[in-house]
This record gives structure tokens, sequence and C-alpha cells, in this order.
């Protein structure tokens, strides 16, 4: 039993070594485009949204119901959001009309939003963990959980842009790059400054230093972090708009029917993913004490617990931790060694194409299938 064992992981290895030779002879941008576009194909064809319902408008559903709450916003950016939850996410609806993207094409940007989030990713992982195998199976973990299936599905309409936000906040060299993320992002999705706490935990532990600028760059991101509420609470003082205030009330009235699912929701998040966060905290704990672990499990569960309380997509609200995803598969490089940490991530990468994902929002769990049952669907249900 045991050779037969040794010998599934010597082939695992043998395979691995002639993917990972085979990506280091790539020009970096082509071994970039690569990686997201396997993992984007990837994605579609074993969790594909519902292209029966994308074939055209139908109000009510999933699919629907953020966007064309976006498309009415793109046509008219500072017009009152039908919903109150879109209305300060003005960003990627005025960047629309701005490039005069009329129709459906504003749809455009939620995806461009998406690919920037996977090439960023891939390359800062490769960076950081000095494998481009690990960032390559990294990227494809990444595009089977709700953080990836969430945009292909219109539901989660600027998250590519907000989550980008959070790891340019995480992993970025350079502190320009970190105050423009923390001056526009929260104008994608204010969830971004709920997120900012574990973010900027998460770049102490994979940069050294963290602020190479000292104390002059540490005013500048704070001078931009603080842009955003002060805006929004100037403009909602001196309009007497309360709209925010009645979201929030009507948001904590209606956790308890939701937070049953909470743990169903939670999981569906990663699902084997959360042994690359597991992992980066287990790290944290043996590498900077106990005292970092406890600070980091305050930031995780500060931004996590307010955005499960304020909004019941109970799924997406733990796209707020892919900064430790990242962290998570930098552990698994440093601690393990690459051919160990590629193993990991395969294996992991397997659990989730087998298992089944399931989308909670509120207490409503949506099964997605896998791309030939969907075209099946497509062809009954064509309009």
């Amino acid at each position: 039993m045991k050779s037969s064992w040794r010998t599934v992981i010597a082939a695992v290895d043998a395979g691995l070594a002639k993917v990972s030779a085979s990506l280091d002879g790539f020009p970096r941008p082509v071994f970039s485009v690569l990686a997201v576009g396997a993992s984007l194909c990837l994605s579609l064809l074993f969790f594909c949204p519902r292209l029966w319902l994308l074939a055209a408008p139908a109000p009510g559903s999933y699919e629907w119901a953020r966007a064309t709450t976006y498309l009415a916003q793109c046509a008219h950016p500072f017009a009152p959001a039908a919903e109150p939850a879109m209305r300060w996410r003005i960003l990627p609806p005025l960047a629309a009309n701005l490039l005069h993207l009329r129709g459906y094409w504003p749809l455009i940007v939620p995806w461009a939003g998406l690919i920037a989030l996977l090439v960023y990713f891939v390359l800062s992982v490769e960076r950081l963990t000095s494998s481009r195998l690990v960032a390559a199976l990294s990227v494809a973990l990444l595009c089977t959980s709700g953080a990836v299936l969430f945009v292909t599905m219109c539901n989660g309409i600027n998250d590519g842009w907000c989550l980008l936000g959070l790891l340019a906040v995480a992993c970025s060299r350079r502190n320009a790059s970190v105050a423009v993320a923390c001056l526009l992002t929260p104008w994608v999705d204010e969830r971004f400054l709920l997120g900012l706490p574990l973010a900027f935990f998460c770049r102490s532990i994979l940069l050294q230093p963290a602020f190479a600028g000292g104390r002059r760059s540490i005013c500048w991101i704070g001078v931009a972090v603080s842009v955003y509420p002060v805006v929004r609470t100037v403009v909602s003082l001196a309009n007497s708009d309360l709209g925010s205030v009645s979201f929030v009330l009507r948001a904590l009235g209606a956790t308890p029917q939701y937070l049953p699912f909470a743990h169903l929701g939670w999981w569906m998040g990663f699902r084997g993913g959360w042994a690359l966060v597991v992992l980066a905290f287990w790290c944290v704990l043996v590498v900077r004490g106990r005292r970092a672990f406890l600070l980091g499990a305050a930031a995780t569960l500060a931004g996590w617990g307010a955005v499960t309380l304020l909004a019941a997509d109970l799924t997406r609200s733990t796209n707020l931790l892919l900064p430790l995803f990242v962290a998570g598969a930098c552990a698994a490089a440093g601690s393990l060694g690459t051919r160990a940490a590629s193993r990991l991530v395969l294996a992991l990468l397997a659990f989730n194409l087998a298992a089944p994902f399931e989308m909670v929002t509120y207490n409503k769990p949506l099964l997605l299938h896998s791309l030939p049952f969907e075209l099946i669907r497509l062809y009954k249900n064509w309009p």
C-alpha cells in the first residue's frame, strides 16, 4: 500500500516538475495570462453561471437583481441607486459612463476588475514565493472560491476591483500604490474599509518592512483612508440623508433570520482553501508569537463579523479574508518548501473541483452546476 502511494506521489511530483519547468520558460506577462486564462476556464467549466438566466434580463434573480441596479447607475452615476447598498459605490458606474459604455457593455467593467485581480494575485504570489507553480495553482484554487464565482454570476458586481484594492494594500511594495488604493477603493465598495485592518496586518507579515517610507508614508495613507468617510459623513449630514442609518437598522433586524446559515455560507467561501487561511495563522503564531496571532485574529473577526451582520451575502462575506489566502500560499511555500506546497495546493484544488459549491445568500443556497449542464439548460430555456 505504501509503495503504491509512493508511486502516485512520485508521478505527481514528476508531472508538477514538468509543468514548473514549462512555466519558468515563459516571459512573465505570458505566464500571468496563461495562468489566469486556464484558471478562469477551469472555474467556468466546473462552476458555470446559469446561462439561461443571463441570456435575457430576469429581474429578481440572483444574477440580475444587482446587475440591473448597476446598469442604471452607469446611465446616471449620481442619481440615487435603487438599492441603498449601492448608493455610494459610484466609481465603477462613473468609469463606465465616462467611457460611454451603453446597453450591457458596462458589464465589461466587473469582468475587467476580476481579470485585473487575478493577474495581480498570481504575480504577487509568484514574487512572494519565488515559485510560478505555486502561484499558478493558487490562482486556480482562488477561481474555485466565492471571491471569483460571485463575480461570474454578476452578484458581486464590484468585487473584483474591491478585492484588488485589498491585495494592493497587503502586497504592494510601493506606499504610493497603497495610498491610491485607500483613496479610490471605498468608492467601489465600502466593505474595503472593513477589510482594511486585516490587509494591513497581512502586509506586516508579507513585507519587511511594511512601510519603507516611515511616518511620512503612514500619514499620507492615513489621509487617503479618511477621505471617503469624511466626504460621506459631510454629504449625508448636509442633505439630511438617513438612508444609510435605516439600511443598517434593517440589516441588523434581518440578521437572526439568516445567521443560522452562516456556517454553510462561510464554508462555501473557500472550502478547501480554508487550509491556507489556517496555515497562515499557524505560521504567524509560530514565527511572530501569540501577540501577533491575537492581533491578526482580532482584525479578521472584526471585518468578517461586521460584514456578516450588515449583509446577508454569507458566502461573499469571506471575500475580505483574501489577503490571508495570499499569506497562506506564501506560508506553505516558506514552511513546507515549494514541492510540498505545490502538492498541498494541488490537493486543495482537486478537492474544490470535486466538492459542490453553493452560493448562500440570506437563507437560500444556490447550487452551481458544470458548463455542460448549463449549456443543456440554455438550449431548453432559450428565450
